[in-house]
């Protein structure tokens, strides 16, 4: 797999585990302690925080 099907296949799969109803494993198996929203009117860096924090989404 080329690195760039393998960034693919990673996204893929953060998509498919959030969406198919655990975010909170999303957020722990794929966002790094590094991650920063641009868009400053995004509220997903709170969501992103907190769940990294233990503090649950839903």
């Amino acid at each position: 797999m080329t690195p760039l099907e393998n960034k693919k296949e990673t996204a893929i799969q953060f998509y498919k585990t959030a969406f198919e109803g655990n975010p909170e494993k999303a957020v722990h198996d794929y966002v790094g302690d590094d991650y920063f929203q641009h868009n400053p009117w995004d509220s997903i860096q709170e969501v992103i925080e907190d769940t990294k924090s233990g503090r649950t989404m839903f």
